[in-house]
């Protein structure tokens, strides 16, 4: 059984890929994650000394 709990290979797979789909289509119509939007600071903490040095770029 996956780990989400979801007995149905068929079921899960396509909603997964279902939920891609939308998630993809929200980054070309102008969505984005949370952690790169430029209010974010108002919203998420970012701690930066759990942070590996060479992924600090990517926020």
């Amino acid at each position: 059984m996956p780990e989400s709990g979801c007995s149905s290979t068929v079921g899960c797979s396509h909603y997964k890929k279902e939920r891609e789909t939308i998630h993809e289509l929200l980054l070309v119509l102008g969505s984005l994650h949370m952690h790169t939007a430029i209010e974010r600071d108002k919203f998420v903490k970012v701690n930066y000394g759990n942070i590996p040095p060479n992924a600090l770029g990517k926020l």
